[in-house]
């Protein structure tokens, strides 16, 4: 859970918060992840969406790959992320 605290006017803060609820399997090569997030707080206020996250990462002895899928569940819009990282000082 993270909590946002938003103070648009002096004096009339409000809260959100952002929930994640996630599992994950793998081994130390590769692993897949699968989480549900959702909102709470004052959601008239700044609205939080509901969303489903695909995750993956794939290791070597010299490199990772990981990829990201978010889909939300309210309005029309995916995000797929990669990260690439390096690992020069991995185990022989």
């Amino acid at each position: 859970m993270r909590q946002f605290q938003f103070e648009p006017t002096a004096g009339d803060p409000f809260r959100v918060r952002d929930y994640t609820l996630g599992t994950s399997v793998g081994t130390r090569s590769a692993s897949l992840g699968l989480a549900y997030a959702w909102g709470g707080g004052d959601l008239d206020r700044h609205a939080r969406h509901e969303r489903l996250v695909l995750g993956s990462v794939t290791r070597s002895r010299f490199a990772s790959l990981g990829l990201a899928w978010t889909h939300d569940l309210e309005v029309s819009g995916d995000v797929l992320q990669a990260d690439l990282g390096i690992r020069p000082l991995a185990p022989a």
